[in-house]
């Protein structure tokens, strides 16, 4: 991961979003030159590790979702065509064929495609589901083949990292009946605001007596090494620690959302704060819904949900800051995909003013003490250099270095 770059304008929080966060879903690629070869090997080689499908096999919410998603709507299955985009060790196939499918195409593009395959027919299932090693862009169907559904586990953290979408909308295009399904069909971005204030208390509290030692001095150490990168952890819903109603930052609908869609995303967005507190940073997850059928199944992420292994991305802000019960709060989020690794996206959160048009933010002096929580930040910041760069005493020696 690499460290948290800093632009000129201290309210702004930039993650660059790399291989330091742990994959999240097997799954398949999007078209790569030449120079993103070598990021999609190493991402597949990453799934060729049993260890990690079974974190995904044991995450029962995730796994379960499907399940009952295939067997509550036995009429898209029934005597159906399905294709598995990233089926890892096929246990999406599984519940295809388990459910009446007349065929289902397994695509996986790692070399576990032979386990799946293995497994597979080892579980009577050879006449139905046909393992397919590849990328799901290279791949070719017999004949003219169109498939009625769809089915993929592709969302990783904050749901777009690794950038599996890409490939199941390329299947879309491609493979999908007119009137196909793709399971799961939408998917919901949340974000909202925390203090982390009792969180920081219980995960430190450790170092206050390691074997009879007071270790506290490195809190502050681990602390800043933590607020440079997104933070993967499970926070449960708290009052004290969800200070405000989350905030859908994004939605996508899977049968008409394109590359272009999942390329950038921004959305201004606003919060009231209800408890009195610190803010850290944000918390991110998101939900998706299968519908298509006669039952809708949702698979939520959320601090309110039972736990995944997705759990919440934390971004935190450079410095936490004061806010207050219903206090008006607002940032702007953009996720964007990294020009040198698309399957990884370059993350912002910029403290804004909530009632402020775009244009007229840059019309506060700096600092301003007017108790917007952009210019909050500001002054935070700016007091923070000062404690960390005190002015040097009027007897000091000056050292001519000309």
């Amino acid at each position: 991961m690499d460290e948290t770059n800093q632009t000129n304008d201290e309210t702004k929080m930039i993650t660059e979003d790399t291989q330091g966060l742990p994959d999240s879903s097997a799954g398949d690629s999007s078209n790569s030159t030449p120079a993103e070869s070598a990021t999609d090997n190493a991402y597949f080689t990453s799934y060729e590790d049993v260890s990690v499908h079974e974190t995904m096999l044991k995450d029962k919410p995730r796994t379960l979702a499907y399940k009952n998603f295939i067997d509550d709507n036995p009429e898209l299955f029934k005597d159906k065509v399905v294709m598995d985009v990233g089926a890892g060790t096929g246990i999406l196939s599984f519940f295809a064929a388990k459910a009446g499918a007349k065929k289902v195409y397994a695509v996986e593009a790692s070399g576990l495609s032979h386990m799946c395959e293995k497994l597979a027919n080892h579980n009577g299932f050879s006449k139905v589901i046909e393992v397919i090693h590849g990328r799901v862009e290279d791949i070719s169907l017999s004949g003219d083949i169109k498939v009625d559904i769809i089915i993929s586990e592709w969302m990783g953290f904050y749901l777009l990292h690794e950038s599996m979408l890409d490939s199941v909308i390329f299947a879309r295009d491609k493979w999908l009946k007119k009137d196909g399904v793709v399971a799961p069909s939408n998917a919901y971005i949340y974000i909202a605001p925390v203090d982390l204030s009792n969180h920081f208390k219980d995960k430190f509290k450790f170092w206050s007596d390691v074997y009879g030692f007071d270790y506290s001095p490195l809190v502050n150490d681990l602390k800043s090494s933590m607020f440079t990168q997104p933070y993967i952890e499970y926070i449960p819903h708290d009052p004290k620690t969800y200070i405000s109603e989350q905030y859908v930052m994004a939605e996508f609908d899977l049968s008409t959302v394109t590359l272009q869609d999942v390329e950038e995303v921004q959305e201004k967005c606003t919060f009231d704060i209800e408890q009195t507190g610190k803010l850290h940073g944000f918390s991110c997850w998101f939900d998706v819904k299968f519908t298509g059928g006669s039952k809708d199944v949702i698979l939520s992420t959320g601090p309110e949900s039972e736990p995944t292994h997705w759990k919440q991305t934390i971004f935190f802000l450079p410095r936490s800051i004061d806010v207050s019960e219903n206090e008006l709060i607002g940032c702007r989020v953009e996720m964007k995909q990294s020009n040198g690794n698309k399957r990884h996206y370059n993350i912002s959160i910029e403290m804004v003013d909530p009632e402020d048009d775009e244009e007229d933010e840059g019309a506060h002096q700096i600092p301003c003490d007017c108790g917007a929580s952009r210019c909050a930040m500001i002054a935070a910041i700016m007091q923070k250099y000062e404690d960390d760069h005190p002015e040097l005493p009027d007897d000091a020696d000056i050292i001519d270095i000309t």
